[in-house]
């Protein structure tokens, strides 16, 4: 697992980018009924926050339906607390069978502590 550094404590920008793709390369991710993305601190038991949507914004690649660009824009109770921060995104697909990105760990953020 490799960790991306997001904003620092209680700043919202930069937004969070995630490239997800389907393993298998098969499946079509325009049929995704929804999106949302589970997050908690690594060190954390309770999780810190789910975006059941609000804030992010899928981006299906148009000539490779299999693949696709997460924006999530960050709220401020999310960068309230300076550390690393797991994420996954889980696609809900028609009939409400789930799917979990990535399959296999988790994205990790560095919330970095700010100086002031």
């Amino acid at each position: 697992m490799s960790t991306v550094m997001g904003p620092k404590r209680n700043d919202l920008e930069p937004a969070l980018y995630a490239d997800v793709s389907d393993g298998t390369g098969v499946a079509d991710l325009t049929t995704v009924s929804s999106w949302r993305m589970i997050a908690r601190l690594r060190d954390a038991v309770a999780t810190l926050f789910i975006d059941t949507g609000a804030n992010l914004v899928v981006t299906v690649n148009p000539s490779d339906h299999t693949k696709a660009v997460i924006k999530h824009t960050w709220q401020t109770a999310e960068t309230a607390t300076a550390g690393v921060i797991l994420c996954e995104f889980e696609a809900t697909w028609p009939g409400g069978r789930k799917q979990t990105f990535p399959n296999n760990g988790y994205i990790a953020v560095r919330i970095l502590e700010d100086l002031a």
